[in-house]
């Protein structure tokens, strides 16, 4: 079997572990903070910058962080259960909002040698942990109600994105989701860098302010994108995360 059979075959398993998106305020100690921090400069083997989205990426062995800095395997056990030993994500030091995409295994990874325990896993549960962010700043993260049940995809049907800059899909038409969770009922939230057609059909379930400590704790199938609580075209600051997405085997 591949991935891509797995999402197929295991589908409604997939849909069964869905649950809306939680943010979990100050679960991480300073302590643990610092060993993930120093980890992206200390273990990072390679660096990946890209220009158009301003995004400077440490490439680090997500799956030795967890040996390494063992209090992770205890948090995310608490929060979410089991989960496979496999992991991917990156982590990120950016001064720009992301546009509308789903985080999963690419087909170019589910390819290669390294991730040949793709074959026995389907997606599971995703974490943004913020790390840090300029002082005064805000900046959240929208989490759509819509899942998407594949590859990596990026939403954008009107061309501001280029493939060729992207490992994820380039969805000019978007996928069929499966619709999950409640209607979002907080302070209105604001897409500078998105064009309303790029979210028309996307509706926001929850979101989570960018704090550092915090984890924000979500489907893996799940739509998001930054945003801000003004309409702000210029807006400034730097930020710095880490992504991870946790697979369950099957």
């Amino acid at each position: 079997m591949s991935y891509i059979d797995n999402c197929k075959i295991h589908r409604q398993t997939i849909i069964d572990n869905f649950a809306p998106a939680e943010c979990h305020t100050n679960v991480l100690t300073e302590e643990v903070l610092k060993k993930i921090q120093m980890y992206q400069f200390t273990k990072a083997y390679d660096v990946k910058w890209q220009s158009t989205s301003s995004n400077l990426q440490p490439i680090c062995d997500i799956d030795e962080m967890f040996n390494e800095i063992p209090e992770l395997n205890e948090i995310f056990k608490e929060l979410i259960g089991e989960y496979s030993d496999n992991h991917t994500g990156n982590f990120y030091i950016t001064t720009q909002l992301h546009d509308a995409h789903a985080d999963l295994l690419t087909e170019k990874e589910t390819q290669a040698k390294e991730f040949h325990w793709a074959k026995n896993v389907i997606p599971y549960k995703s974490a943004i942990i913020p790390l840090a962010i300029s002082n005064k700043s805000f900046a959240s993260t929208a989490f759509y109600k819509q899942r998407h049940i594949g590859y990596s995809v990026t939403l954008d049907r009107v061309n501001i994105s280029s493939q060729e800059n992207s490992m994820y899909e380039i969805a000019r038409e978007y996928p069929e989701f499966y619709n999950y969770g409640n209607d979002y009922k907080g302070p209105k939230m604001y897409f500078p860098h998105i064009p309303e057609e790029n979210n028309e059909g996307l509706d926001i379930e929850t979101v989570c302010r960018f704090f550092s400590g915090d984890i924000m704790l979500f489907d893996s199938c799940q739509i998001h994108a930054s945003c801000l609580n003004k309409n702000l075209e210029h807006y400034k600051f730097l930020k710095n995360g880490l992504n991870i997405q946790f697979y369950r085997e099957v």
